[in-house]
């Protein structure tokens, strides 16, 4: 297998941070969706058992979903006035603990498999994918606004390289040429991040899945890397290798894991950036 340069490593992870906008978006859209599809209301023709599931459907996500949902949410998210004028560090944590909520579902399918997951190249890409997620949006709520530096976190919290900006920007200067593959990959991913976002009449588990899938489709290309990304807790990953319950393990050691990359993403703009966080 060829060796996976550092310029072959930037350019999928430039790649992946040009579409990371967009699913952000989405996330933050989602924080007024439903927790998925809307319950129609019962035609008056159809029969009582199934007229009364729907009145109980409709129960359960007015009086148990939707508060649940307003719980996560908190008072204060993008949008609101006040949002800006919220302390960096706990912006960031609104949006650690969102996309774990977001995320932590569609990257836990794979382990229903349980110890055969590992051999599944989509568990670790998906997983992958949703911790870029996570380091994108807390470097920007502390005020990270080039993506060079982004590029840098991701590399190390997902694959452990540790590549400085400066030599992200030479590399990217000269990324068509030195990568013409995937120097192609932006506009592509685009596409497919648009094609996987806009569907208001999907729920949100589903408009979820779609959107990680297309951010997995790129970081697949460095694979063999993701090895040195944040992990769950040993116990929930030990749940998570017998078949069947694997899932909920896989679903706790995500959810861990996206918590982590929070964490260690602070930990690195504070001692590589110099910038005050909430790990100083």
């Amino acid at each position: 297998m060829p060796v996976f340069t550092d310029a072959r490593l930037v350019a999928v992870l430039a790649a992946y941070e040009s579409g990371v906008d967009r699913v952000l978006q989405q996330i933050r859209e989602d924080h007024d969706a439903e927790p998925d599809d809307p319950v129609p209301p019962p035609a008056p023709d159809r029969p009582l058992p199934l007229r009364a599931v729907g009145f109980l459907g409709r129960t359960v996500k007015d009086r148990v979903l939707d508060p649940v949902v307003d719980v996560l949410r908190g008072t204060t998210y993008p949008g609101k006035p006040d949002w800006v004028s919220q302390p960096s560090e706990r912006r960031a944590a609104w949006w650690v603990r969102r996309i774990s909520i977001w995320a932590a579902g569609p990257t836990a399918l794979p382990w229903v498999a349980g110890k055969l997951s590992d051999r599944l190249p989509i568990k670790d890409t998906l997983s992958a994918a949703a911790q870029g997620l996570v380091v994108c949006a807390v470097s920007r709520e502390y005020g990270v606004d080039d993506a060079e530096r982004r590029i840098s976190l991701l590399a190390q919290v997902l694959t452990g390289r540790t590549i400085e900006p400066v030599t992200i920007a030479t590399l990217r200067g000269t990324q068509p040429t030195v990568e013409p593959t995937a120097g192609e990959l932006p506009a592509e991913f685009g596409r497919e991040v648009d094609e996987a976002v806009p569907e208001p009449r999907r729920g949100v588990v589903r408009r979820a899945g779609g959107a990680l899938w297309s951010l997995a489709r790129v970081v697949g290309e460095m694979e063999d890397l993701l090895d040195e990304r944040q992990k769950g807790h040993l116990a929930a990953r030990a749940l998570g290798a017998l078949p069947g319950v694997g899932v909920v393990g896989g679903y706790f050691a995500e959810h861990t894991a996206l918590e982590r990359a929070g964490t260690r993403t602070e930990q690195l703009l504070s001692r590589r950036f110099g910038i005050t966080t909430a790990q100083t």
